[in-house]
């Protein structure tokens, strides 16, 4: 079986913490980059998660992102 790809294992991190409860009850998240994290997986990334519908991604003065949505906006 071949190994995940660094932007697979950082799609794959992102998307457990995305589905936490806490995340879905709170309709945000906060993502932060890991020292060994490539910025270009990260830039691609967060560039798929602004492109859906009712999201909306924002760079903190920190250097993580604050990623909300709203549902019921989608509807």
């Amino acid at each position: 079986m071949a190994k995940a790809s660094t932007y697979q294992q950082l799609g794959k991190r992102v998307q457990q913490t995305i589905a936490s409860a806490t995340a879905k009850d709170q309709r945000h998240v906060y993502l932060e980059p890991r020292e060994e994290d490539s910025l270009d997986d990260w830039d691609q990334l967060i560039e798929e998660i602004s492109t859906n519908e009712n999201v909306e991604v924002n760079r903190t003065d920190d250097g993580r992102y604050l990623v909300s949505w709203n549902p019921a906006a989608a509807v």
